[in-house]
């Protein structure tokens, strides 16, 4: 037979704690913008004045060229035959450091090593379309990656 639990088990009542409500933050609202003008801007056409311009003389456009923003692709056909002789130098020379790696690599490594061919391939890929900053970019990936299988 089983004894009765004691009476402290018994009366001990669970204990519930308040639920906690996050701060109310009041709304703060943005000034209202001011308008200096009512109408709309004039077209940069209309604000010129052709009276001083010659008749048939060129006017210059209004509007500076378009610059390139930061981190927009260039089309890097700017590479001179040098430059791409030394991109090929070193993708040859680290194709020579990874033949030269042991046969026993660890899982590890063996991926490493497939990456490493990767950037190779995508780096002399690179340079037969004649993007020679972009094929130094991989091989410096590739040669970088070779140095820490090596370590």
């Amino acid at each position: 037979m089983q004894a009765p639990p004691p009476k402290s088990v018994t009366e001990v009542k669970p204990t519930v704690t308040p639920e906690i409500k996050p701060k109310k933050r009041k709304k703060v609202t943005p000034p209202a913008p001011t308008v200096a003008t009512t109408q709309p801007p004039k077209p940069i056409a209309e604000t010129l004045d052709t009276t001083a311009v010659a008749p048939g003389a060129a006017v210059a456009p209004a509007t500076p060229p378009p610059s390139s923003a930061l981190g927009d692709l260039s089309p890097g056909g700017g590479s001179s035959p040098q430059q791409q002789q030394q991109v090929a130098d070193r993708i040859t020379a680290i194709e020579r450091r990874l033949n030269d790696l042991p046969a026993r690599t660890n899982d590890d490594q063996k991926k490493q090593i497939s990456q490493v061919r990767l950037f190779l391939k995508q780096a002399s890929d690179a340079l037969k379309t004649g993007d020679s900053e972009g094929a130094a970019n991989l091989a410096t990936k590739a040669g970088l990656l070779l140095d820490d299988i090596l370590k």
